[in-house]
């Protein structure tokens, strides 16, 4: 897994060999300024279609999410959806 961090604006690729075999879309939000009361929140998302090129399967519907930091879920839910959606 590769992360690159822009500003908490996570976006990456996680690769593997075995199992579902390819090469997948990493996306996701970090607080760039925790306290510590929220501590720091993380978020990502992988879609489950390889962006290289191979037979389809039925796991190319499905999209697991990450979700770290329950005091601030819904506050960093709502961020999350807005770099997904391009939400203003």
């Amino acid at each position: 897994m590769r992360l690159n961090n822009q500003q908490g604006r996570l976006v990456g690729c996680y690769s593997s060999k075995t199992g579902s075999v390819g090469a997948y879309p990493i996306i996701g939000f970090v607080d760039t300024k925790p306290d510590l009361l929220s501590r720091t929140t993380v978020a990502l998302a992988i879609p489950w279609r390889s962006y290289l090129r191979g037979k389809g399967d039925s796991s190319w519907r499905w999209i697991s999410l990450f979700v770290y930091n329950s005091l601030v879920e819904f506050i960093l839910m709502y961020h999350f959806l807005k770099i997904i959606f391009h939400i203003v």
